[in-house]
């Protein structure tokens, strides 16, 4: 393996220009290509040389089928074409080699070419840059209008959503460059031309997965400026995981066209493997929150609470009139939450105790407590949750709720220990006695 290497090429399956430069370049380095891939291509590592390339389309060819006969990889092209021997194929598109120093050009079709690249382009190129783009605008912008505040309010938000709107951008002109060049392709061909060079139209095309490959980056390391460790390491592990299956979904279709299987059944396979894939995927992205979502618990004595009426007040339950103190506790195998509500004609408190019982995932379940109000009253109004400071805890951080404008708080917290995550809410708040009562009870249990 180590006379092989990985290189990401940035292919744009029209630019065919671009591609026999960088094929011919690397060869001249010593590496000769052996297989294309979805995203990374091997080489072999040789001695310098110079290889002519060529990139071809063929409409016969299937992604999923057997190739036609004469077109199976490492074959040499027959009559005038066979200075040229075929290295590899993805789909419609063939590369070939030739270490003649002036072989037989191609005899080719270039409008049956044409159309077979455009089939190619529709099927996968285009769709792809299509959902691309939606997912970028869902993930990344589309709160940019109705939440703009957050989107200023620190450096590595106002980069991350700047990065995904000139990448929404750059992925809208590479499509349209591209079709500008199949238009003049097109007429190029009508003529009896050959189609117009094509590097300078994949320009947009290679920024904007340079975008794209940034703005991943820059998300993820804004998540760990923030101190969302845990999400961040759940992002990565959600790309690398993409990829490998997307590798596995290319090997899959390899082996299957190698075995001769028919188009029908392969197409079924491989639709069955991207099912399988997109449930682990969706798993992954959402399926996280029915994981830590306690069910519902059952309400046990009074007894068992960690905090209670008579600590809180420092008097007898019966002497604070009309009390009311219940007890739920749920979980599972991640966390595990208890929740207390204590009410009389003079206190009312409620709490939730979050359990994280897996570390690593500790900000999720944070980020997860801040966007939701939990079993807690929230404001009909609007809002979020603010660092802020209580001197008579010990809690790592702490957040208080506030209204949409930022200035009107409301009785409700966060507190963050090591280990778990306390919601307390309580009209009027905590005294400073209350307060240690609280730290000390409710973090210890």
């Amino acid at each position: 393996m180590k006379d092989r290497i990985y290189r990401y090429i940035g292919f744009v399956p029209f630019d065919r220009d671009g591609t026999v430069k960088k094929l011919e370049a690397m060869a001249a380095k010593g590496y000769l290509l052996e297989d294309m891939g979805m995203l990374l291509w091997r080489f072999r590592k040789d001695a310098p040389r110079k290889v002519r390339y060529a990139v071809k389309y063929d409409p016969d060819l299937s992604l999923y089928g057997p190739d036609a006969a004469g077109m199976e990889e490492g074959s040499d092209m027959g009559s005038a074409e066979s200075d040229w021997q075929q290295v590899c194929s993805w789909g419609k598109v063939m590369i070939f080699s030739s270490e003649r120093s002036d072989p037989a050009p191609f005899v080719s079709d270039e409008a049956a070419e044409l159309d077979a690249l455009k089939h190619s382009m529709n099927r996968s190129y285009l769709p792809s840059l299509a959902i691309m783009l939606a997912v970028i605008v869902f993930l990344f912008c589309q709160d940019t209008f109705s939440d703009p505040a957050a989107v200023i309010s620190s450096y590595p938000s106002l980069l991350l959503k700047c990065t995904a709107a000139f990448a929404c951008l750059m992925l809208v002109i590479s499509a349209a460059t591209y079709f500008l060049w199949l238009r003049r392709a097109e007429r190029a061909v009508r003529c009896g031309e050959a189609p117009a060079p094509t590097e300078k139209y994949a320009v947009p095309e290679k920024i904007s997965s340079v975008l794209v490959l940034a703005l991943f980056v820059i998300y993820i390391l804004s998540l760990l400026v923030s101190g969302d460790k845990s999400l961040a390491f759940w992002t990565g592990a959600y790309l690398v995981i993409f990829l490998i299956a997307a590798s596995g979904l290319r090997k899959l279709t390899r082996k299957l066209k190698s075995a001769g299987m028919s188009k029908g059944k392969s197409l079924a396979l491989v639709i069955l493997f991207m099912v399988v894939l997109w449930i682990v995927l969706t798993a992954l992205l959402i399926g996280m929150d029915f994981l830590w979502s306690p069910e519902d618990g059952s309400s046990e004595a009074p007894s068992g609470m960690p905090l209670t009426l008579e600590e809180l007040t420092g008097r007898s339950a019966d002497a604070s009139g009309n009390p009311t103190q219940i007890w739920n506790s749920s979980g599972t195998f991640i966390m595990g939450m208890d929740t207390g509500d204590i009410r009389s004609d003079d206190l009312t408190i409620m709490y939730e105790v979050v359990h994280v019982k897996k570390g690593a995932l500790y900000d999720l379940c944070l980020r997860k407590w801040k966007k939701q109000g939990g079993s807690l009253p929230v404001s009909g109004i609007e809002g979020g949750y603010r660092k802020c400071a209580v001197e008579e805890i010990s809690a790592e951080r702490v957040y208080r709720y506030y209204y949409d404008d930022d200035i009107e708080p409301d009785d409700q917290w966060l507190l963050c220990y090591p280990d778990r995550i306390i919601r307390v809410w309580m009209p009027g708040g905590p005294t400073g006695r209350q307060w240690k009562l609280i730290d000390e009870k409710l973090r210890t249990y």
